[in-house]
Parts: C-alpha cells; structure tokens; sequence
C-alpha cells in the first residue's frame, strides 16, 4: 500500500539562494534588501513545491493533475456515450410506454323502473301492434311403484297414440277401426273416422301431410303393449297407396291386460297420481327453460299441461302407476318483449336496444276470453301485472373500436353517441399517455 504523503515530507531539492550568498564584512542589511531576499525565498518555495506536487503520487494509485481545463481536450468518446444513453433512455421510454399502453372505461348504462297492470295482444304472425311468440310442446311420462293390495280379473286393450302420413297429394280419409299393423303382425285399430291432410311439393320432394290419432289394440292381453315402432295399412296393400299412406308411434301402447292381476289399493293410485302430476310440472318446466334458446323466455304462466288418464300394470308382484302430460307453453324473444313493454311505458322510447332485467318477477295472466293453450293458437291476449326494471344496451366492441386510437379529450364525445349510456369515465395507462391504444384488446369496459 502507498505511503500518504504530507506537505510536512516534502523538501525541496537544495538549491543556492540569496541567503546562502554571504554579505561583505560590515555590510549593513538594509530594509529593501531583506524584502528582497524574503521575495526570493517565497517564489523559490513556489517552484520547487510546485514541482513536488505534479510528480506526487496518492494512495488512490492516481497521479493528481493540475493542469488548467482550458488546456484539457474534449472527450468525444464520453459525448457520444451520454448521447446513446440519452437516446436509449427516451426510445426505451416511448417503447415501454406503447407496449404497456392501456386503458379501462367504467360505463353506466341508462335504467328505468316502471309498473305495468295491462293486457297486450300476442300473435304468431306478428301483426301491427302486437307482441310475436311461439309454442313449445313436450310430450313425458313418469311411474311409481306401489304395493299391490288384491287381485282382479282384467280384460283391457293396449292403447297409444300414433301419427298417421299421407305422401299423396290428395288427402286421405280413414273410417274408424282402420287397421295398423306392426312389423311383428299385431294390429291396433283408429278409435274415430279422420282425414290425412294432403302431402306438399317442394321441388321434387313431397312433404306428406300428417294428423295425431288414437288407437287401440284388436284384442286383449299384455302382447300388444310395445315401444315405439312404425306401422303400414292392411287395406291400402296392393295399390300405390300402400307406400304412401303409413303411421308411426307417438308414444309406448300400453295398459294390455288379460286375466288375474295384482291390484293396489285405490287410495295409494290416487295419491301415485297426485305425486307424479307434480312432478311432471315440474320436470316439463324445467325442461323447456333447458332446451328453448338463449334469446327466449318462457312467459309465466302461458302454458297448459294435459294429464292423460293413468295407466298400472303389474310387475314382480308390485302395481305400476304410470302418468303421461302433454306440455304447450308459450315463448317470446326476451329482447322484443322489452321493447314491445318499453314502448308502453317509456315516455320518448325510440326502438333503442333494452332488457327487462327481472322478466321472471312479472306475472303473464291468460284473460278469460282466451281459449285453451295449444300448437295451433294463433292469436290470444294476455294480462301482464309488475314493476319492470329496464337497462339500455350497447355494443361493447363497438365501443371499444370507436375508442382506439382517439385522444383522451375525444372520450366524452364518443359517448355521447351512445344512446343506451348514462355516463362513464376512463382511465389511460401510463399516466402520461393522452390517447387511448390502437389495439382494441388493450381496452376493457366495465359496467
């Protein structure tokens, strides 16, 4: 390690001065000339001390320079370094600041609550001034097991629905007791005259025309009970009408039976049928609400369910009760049943985009003039009671599309061309970007 080094080490080199010149015998010293000799004495302290500092060495290892910075040269190398610093410090900064570029907008979009108590028209062909709606129809059956109680002597005939098609396009009439005959060479019999509707060209296709029949087995016995299957017409065979005229299942024929059966109590049926009734209801509704599209609602009460009579048969000693429903409700696209609701209570509703946000809490009420739900009604009215609670919509991608690129000054005019918006504010990142980024995905809405 390097020795410091103090003023108080360092000694000049010897030199002669003007001390060292010895006066005459008897000279006198005179003012002026020990002024002179002290003014010499100094400048050759300066000299040689000088000379001393510029060779001294520190303990840094570094040699102290003393020389005037005017006499120094100009570090280009250092200028240029603090320049590409400078440079990479703003273009990192403008990278940075594009790469994390993004911004959130919080929207409130405008709500209405208002209270209804009226009776609006529906129709299927949507007329003037009416609100469009469709049928849904579900066909479930359902069984319980119970105890058998006694037995009984039965002569019952299987029954079942069927539907009948006609490829002719002519229509068909069919006397009752008309024969169907299955694959396996059981026949069942139509329980009532009808008539088949014509089949419908389409191109070179035909669409035969169809109808829903009852039928009942030509005899008794548990044999004609069968699942679904297809069926032809004994007395069309041997004319074209044979290929053309044919019925298939609509549901299971059942309820065949012949001799001793196991029977269960009548107040255990009655209270099988009661507890299956209310489960079908129940799986129906749920059913529908399951498979109707997304856009569509289920209204209210605007269904009917048909019980069929129950049916029991016996199995392993124990008595099965079987209960069929046939379901028929009433659907209607959510967002055309807001504004068709809109339109009555809103003062000012121009056909902007609205939801009823609480459809399940209004009750749709059949009047007393409608008649019976079914697949064929075409037009019925009904009561619609509640307090409606109304969101306007807007296109979020639109939104955000219409926001990219645009400076933050533009927000609030960008919003006001939207109806269906109460208000908003946005939030840009970093903080010392002004304009919302080009890239849509870097902007998110909340609402």
């Amino acid at each position: 390690m390097n020795k410091k080094t103090s003023m108080q080490d360092i000694k000049p080199s010897h030199r002669r001065s003007i001390r060292d010149i010895p006066l005459e015998h008897g000279e006198l010293v005179t003012k002026s000339h020990k002024k002179k000799i002290k003014q010499q004495e100094q400048e050759e302290f300066f000299v040689e001390s000088s000379e001393t500092i510029l060779n001294l060495e520190v303990d840094n290892g570094f040699n102290i320079d003393y020389l005037d910075k005017e006499s120094r040269p100009i570090s280009w190398v250092k200028i240029t370094m603090w320049v590409v610093l400078i440079g990479f410090i703003i273009g990192g900064g403008f990278f940075a600041s594009s790469f994390f570029n993004s911004a959130v907008v919080e929207v409130n979009a405008k709500e209405v609550t208002s209270k209804i108590d009226s009776e609006i028209k529906l129709s299927k062909n949507a007329a003037q001034g009416t609100l469009p709606f469709e049928t849904v129809n579900l066909v479930r059956e359902v069984s319980q097991t119970i105890p058998a109680q006694g037995e009984k002597n039965v002569q019952e005939k299987a029954t079942g629905r069927v539907v009948i098609y006609n490829k002719n396009l002519a229509s068909q009439k069919l006397l009752s007791q008309t024969r169907l005959e299955s694959p396996s060479g059981k026949v069942y019999r139509t329980a009532a005259t009808i008539v088949v509707p014509a089949g419908k060209k389409s191109g070179n296709t035909i669409n035969p025309g169809s109808i829903e029949v009852n039928v009942l087995a030509d005899t008794f016995g548990s044999e004609y009970n069968s699942d679904l299957t297809d069926f032809t017409l004994p007395g069309f065979k041997g004319s074209p009408k044979f290929q053309a005229v044919y019925a298939r299942s609509k549901t299971v024929i059942s309820g065949g039976e012949l001799g001793t059966i196991k029977v269960a109590d009548p107040k255990d049926v009655a209270q099988a049928e009661k507890q299956l009734r209310d489960s079908l209801k129940d799986q129906l509704i749920t059913s529908v609400n399951q498979q109707k599209p997304e856009t569509f609602v289920l209204l209210g009460d605007l269904y009917s369910i048909n019980f069929a009579s129950s049916t029991q048969e016996t199995k392993d000693g124990m008595v099965v009760v079987k209960q069929k429903a046939d379901f028929v409700g009433v659907l209607a696209n959510s967002q055309k049943l807001s504004s068709f609701i809109a339109a009555q209570l809103i003062r000012g509703y121009s056909n902007e985009d609205i939801q009823i946000t609480n459809l399940k809490d209004l009750s749709f009420s059949p009047t007393s003039a409608t008649s019976t739900l079914s697949n064929d009604i075409s037009q019925f009215s009904v009561k619609v009671s509640g307090k409606p609670h109304f969101v306007y919509m807007y296109d979020h991608e639109k939104l955000k599309s219409d926001l990219a690129g645009m400076s933050r000054d533009s927000f609030p005019t960008v919003l006001a061309t939207y109806v269906g918006i109460e208000k908003g504010n946005a939030e840009i990142k970093p903080f010392w970007r002004n304009h919302f980024p080009s890239d849509v995905n870097k902007i998110s809405i909340n609402q």
